[in-house]
């Protein structure tokens, strides 16, 4: 995805549009590890500064990473929780799903007993 991104912006900054773009930013990390075209933007290392709160200044980010890192964590297991309640959603579907027919094919092979 991050290569249709710089692709998309020539290698110029999306935010700016005058800099030279060398980094992708998430705008958004309800998708971590799904994102779509939208959530991404290639930007200049000033532009991303500034998206994330600082000066536009090229500065060591290594807090800022540890912090993006536990975020991306915390998004990561909201995601895996969201997906196990849905898989248990869809197994008790399942299983319904299969009672009925169950019961289904019982109906039939009495009304085929009954028929011959």
């Amino acid at each position: 995805m991050k290569r249709l991104v710089k692709e998309r912006s020539g290698g110029t900054c999306e935010r700016c549009t005058k800099a030279r773009a060398t980094e992708v930013h998430h705008t958004t990390y309800h998708r971590l590890g799904f994102e779509h075209m939208d959530d991404l933007q290639h930007v200049c290392p000033q532009c991303h500064g500034r998206c994330h709160g600082g000066k536009g200044k090229k500065t060591k980010r290594t807090g800022s990473k540890v912090f993006w890192v536990q975020r991306g964590k915390k998004v990561l297991r909201r995601q895996i929780k969201n997906l196990e309640e849905e898989n248990r959603e869809l197994r008790e579907r399942v299983a319904a799903l299969e009672g009925e027919l169950g019961n289904a094919t019982e109906d039939w092979q009495s009304f085929r007993e009954a028929v011959a």
